[in-house]
């Protein structure tokens, strides 16, 4: 079953008839190399068979997405949050629908989330979507810590 968030993006892609683009963002391993050697890693057919095989992947985690124009995009960035706004400032994004892990710590807290990083890069609206299988295991935490 697909994650929360792409079944809201397929509900809203099919409600506006838009369409939609699902996006990975990455740290490519090649950008991680602190010397000049030519490594396997670096070389140009193991880049574009690292970014099919990411490719291949998201397609599979999206699943069928019927009723709506998909576009399947990997992305090569530093941060989730610099190339989730570049790329939604490159295709002039309406709406940028994000997935939670739907935990609540003081480290995520400390931190700052994703989606509050984002909030101040880029100007479009940016829904989250919390899994539903982390609302049932905070209910079980709280019902299980002692009074």
């Amino acid at each position: 079953m697909p994650h929360e968030a792409v079944v809201q993006a397929l509900r809203v892609g099919m409600q506006d008839r838009s369409q939609v683009h699902f996006l990975h963002v990455f740290d490519g391993p090649w950008k991680r190399l602190h010397y000049r050697a030519e490594t396997p890693e670096a070389s140009p057919d193991f880049q574009h068979r690292y970014r099919t095989l990411l490719e291949q992947r998201l397609k599979e985690f999206v699943g069928d997405p019927a009723g709506v124009d998909p576009c399947f995009t990997v992305f090569d960035a530093g941060s989730y949050v610099s190339g989730i706004a570049e790329y939604a400032r490159q295709v002039k994004a309406d709406r940028v629908v994000l997935g939670t892990k739907g935990r609540t710590n003081l480290k995520y807290m400390l931190l700052g989330l994703t989606v509050e990083r984002l909030l101040r890069e880029i100007s479009c609206s940016v829904p989250t979507v919390k899994p539903r299988s982390a609302e049932v295991v905070n209910v079980v935490e709280n019902a299980e810590k002692p009074q």
